[in-house]
């Protein structure tokens, strides 16, 4: 405490409480946003457009995480799996080489999700119909089940999940930062 008609300057320690309390501050707000976007996550299976993806193998869920850089006093919320950017923003998927497997069934995501390559899944024999190609099972009654359509790009619709985590993470994070106390 300083006394009467005398200056104290606390210039690299005061600094160092204000930068560690913004990063933990940094640290709680980017958890608050990774658990929002989580929760958003809800129901099994494809979700309506514009609205978070659901639920398939829980993979994009699970690798939603933060990171705090303390040297720029950022956060950064997000996934590293290869579809979370296209299930946030939309895009088109294009083919490489053959076509892609869309499933037409629970059963035929079972397999997609379980096998490398449809090659090696016994049963499958292509069809076209009307210009387009599936897969289908073979069956005892020789009709076949059609499993998969093939198609050379699909277009998916944004499903965003991080943005109103954000959003609803927004408000409360100011708060606490009005809240806090950046220095002693």
């Amino acid at each position: 405490m300083a006394e009467a008609g005398r200056i104290e300057w606390y210039d690299k320690k005061l600094l160092a409480i204000a930068h560690d309390r913004l990063v933990k501050w940094l640290d709680k707000s980017g958890f608050r946003v990774e658990t929002a976007a989580k929760r958003s996550m809800r129901g099994k299976g494809p979700s309506a457009q514009g609205t978070p993806p659901g639920i398939d193998t829980g993979t994009l869920r699970r690798s939603v995480t933060h990171q705090v850089n303390p040297t720029k006093l950022e956060c950064r919320v997000g996934s590293n799996v290869p579809h979370a950017r296209i299930q946030e923003m939309g895009g088109t998927i294009t083919a490489k080489g053959s076509k892609l497997t869309i499933p037409l069934n629970e059963e035929a995501a079972k397999m997609r999700r379980n096998t490398a390559s449809l090659n090696t899944v016994g049963g499958l024999k292509y069809v076209k119909v009307g210009g387009t190609g599936y897969l289908v099972k073979d069956t005892e009654n020789d009709d076949g089940e059609f499993m998969f359509v093939l198609k050379d790009s699909v277009t998916l619709p944004p499903r965003p999940y991080l943005r109103p985590a954000l959003d609803k993470s927004r408000g409360p994070i100011l708060q606490e930062l009005a809240r806090m106390k950046v220095l002693p």
